[in-house]
């Protein structure tokens, strides 16, 4: 599988996490990383 194709995978599961309520549990700060590198990647 492609990375391209993972990234639309974890972003789907993530979004179907926020869409059922669950929480994230512990330290955020890599999620931060990681939605900025996807902003800055989409914004190519």
């Amino acid at each position: 599988m492609r990375l391209e194709e993972h990234w639309r995978m974890l972003n789907s599961l993530a979004r179907f996490a926020q869409e059922v309520g669950i929480e994230e549990a512990g330290d955020l700060s890599e999620l931060d990383v990681w939605q900025r590198w996807a902003r800055l990647k989409a914004s190519r």
